[in-house]
C-alpha cells in the first residue's frame, strides 16, 4: 500500500509517509528495539513528524511504524526517510538514526541503510546494527519441544573525520590504531589507563571516542 492509499488516515502530516502494510511476523529478537517505541521520524522532504511509534529490525534493515488511527503496521519506505530518532531507547533519549550509504559486507555495491548516528565535535560514529542468524535451539513449552532461531547482534562501527569514512566491523585497539597510525600512541595509553583495559562494549566505544575527539 502506497502512501495514497493509507493517506486516508486523514491526517496531513502523515500523507508523506510513504510505505505498505506490513503483515509479517518478524521474530522478536530480530529487532533492535523488541518492544514498540515512541520517537520521531524525519521524512526526505524535510518533515518531521513527532511521536509515532516505531521499531528497527536488524536483520532486515527495515523501519516499521504502527499509525496511528488504524493501528496498522507499516513498513516505511526507506528512500522516504532520512532518518529517525527514539525518545527513550535503553536509558537514552539521544539514540538518533541516519539512512546512508554503506558496504555493509566489504564486497556488494553499497546500498541505503539506517545507521545510529552519534556526533561529537570533529568526528561522527555511525553504527549499523546488523543481527545475524546464530544458531538453532530446542525449548520446551508445556512439556513440547520446539526448535527456534537464535539471532545475535554484530554492529559494524564507522568513523567519519573530514571526508574520510573508516570502516570497524571488529572495533579494538588494534583496528582503530590501524586506521589512525598517527593516533596509536594515543590510543593505547587510553586504553591502557582505562577502567576495563579494553573496547568491548558500546560506553567503552563512546568514551575512547570522546576523548581522541580532541586529537582530529
Amino acid at each position: 500500500m502506497r502512501q495514497n492509499q493509507f493517506a486516508m488516515v486523514e491526517q496531513i502530516q502523515y500523507q508523506n509517509v510513504s510505505g505498505e502494510l506490513y503483515a509479517g511476523d518478524l521474530q522478536s529478537d530480530t529487532y533492535l528495539n523488541p518492544d514498540w517505541t515512541e520517537g520521531d521520524l524525519v521524512l526526505e522532504t524535510g518533515d518531521k513528524i513527532s511521536n509515532v511509534i516505531l521499531r528497527y529490525n536488524g536483520l532486515t534493515d527495515e523501519l516499521f511504524w504502527r499509525e496511528p488511527v488504524l493501528n496498522n503496521v507499516i513498513k516505511v519506505d526507506k528512500e522516504s526517510v532520512r532518518g529517525f530518532h527514539f525518545n527513550y531507547f535503553r536509558g537514552d533519549s539521544t539514540v538518533f538514526f541516519t539512512r546512508m550509504k554503506i558496504k555493509k559486507d566489504f564486497v556488494s555495491d553499497s546500498a541505503s541503510c539506517f545507521l545510529q548516528e552519534i556526533d561529537f565535535n570533529r568526528v561522527k560514529l555511525f553504527i549499523y546494527h546488523s543481527k545475524f542468524f546464530l544458531r538453532k535451539e530446542n525449548y520446551s513449552v508445556n512439556g513440547k519441544i520446539s526448535m527456534r532461531d537464535i539471532f545475535i547482534e554484530q554492529p559494524v562501527y564507522f568513523i567519519r573525520s573530514d571526508s574520510r569514512l573508516s570502516a570497524f566491523k571488529k572495533f579494538n585497539g588494534h583496528t582503530l590504531s590501524k586506521a589512525y597510525p598517527d593516533k596509536s600512541d594515543v590510543i593505547r595509553k587510553y586504553i591502557r589507563n582505562s577502567a576495563s583495559g579494553r573496547l568491548n562494549t558500546h560506553n567503552e566505544i563512546i568514551s575512547i571516542l570522546q576523548y581522541l575527539d580532541d586529537y582530529f
